[in-house]
């Protein structure tokens, strides 16, 4: 027994898999509706021009992000990451559940707690929608797929 390793069948991986994707989805799901019930609408709308150009900014310093670290470890190694596929990664990086996760943790006493939570929720909000529905277009047109 002592040294086996376990190796599991296809149909056992692809429930195990099944079980996370379900399990990131539902807590995905509360902490959008734990953010929505602090964050009202009119409060999105009011914030909109500002929540617009902060979620462009995000995606701006994204591209400085991806381009420079790729572009450094593309500089140390034959096979580099295309720019098609940094487009991607750009564009893609819908990570959108750790800050507003994060901005619900904030404590009463933060000035601009409510404020931020606004502008947190609005950017996970379009950077979902917008680039969530866009994310084929820029797939097709980088070539990433065909």
């Amino acid at each position: 027994m002592a040294g086996e390793s376990f190796t599991a069948r296809p149909e056992e991986a692809e429930f195990v898999r099944s079980v996370w994707d379900t399990a990131a989805f539902l807590v995905s799901t509360l902490i959008y509706v734990l953010v929505g019930a602090q964050v009202r609408p009119a409060a999105l709308t009011r914030s909109l021009g500002l929540v617009a150009l902060a979620a462009v900014l995000v995606v701006v310093v994204r591209a400085i992000a991806v381009y420079a670290v790729v572009g450094a470890l593309n500089a140390t190694t034959d096979e580099g990451v295309p720019y098609s596929y940094q487009h991607v990664m750009v564009w893609g990086g819908l990570h959108t559940v750790v800050p507003v996760a994060l901005v619900l943790s904030l404590p009463e006493n933060v000035p601009f707690r409510h404020d931020l939570r606004v502008m947190v929720f609005g950017i996970a909000v379009l950077g979902t929608v917008v680039q969530g529905l866009l994310m084929p277009f820029v797939l097709h047109k980088t070539g990433v797929v065909g």
